[in-house]
């Protein structure tokens, strides 16, 4: 049986759990950036797992990092402040009070 980890994606949907920050975040929105734009400034943060998604119908992005990273014998909160840190690095702009989170989001494109 094969098991499909992470990003799942055909032409007319889309789905993901990932630990990170999206554009309604209060420490994200109130800051003049595009997730979009730093991602794709930053190829660091995709050789080190981390996925950008967009919403263009809601105007919403992410950047995060997929649950399936997570190490094996590292905890949730772990797993979190390693992300926020990676963030942190990448995107100075995003200050070091940034908040991460899990998000569990998809939508369908048709």
């Amino acid at each position: 049986m094969k098991i499909r980890e992470g990003f799942i994606s055909n032409s007319s949907s889309t789905s993901f759990c990932i630990v990170g920050i999206n554009s309604y975040n209060k420490d994200v929105k109130n800051k003049t950036i595009s997730l979009n734009k730093e991602f794709n400034c930053k190829t660091d943060l995709e050789e080190n797992g981390f996925s950008f998604y967009s919403n263009s119908d809601y105007g919403m992005e992410y950047l995060g990092k997929s649950i399936s990273e997570m190490n094996e014998n590292e905890t949730l909160g772990q797993f979190k402040e390693s992300v926020k840190k990676e963030l942190i690095n990448a995107i100075p702009e995003l200050g070091k009070d940034i908040e991460v989170d899990i998000m569990i989001d998809g939508w369908y494109n048709g």
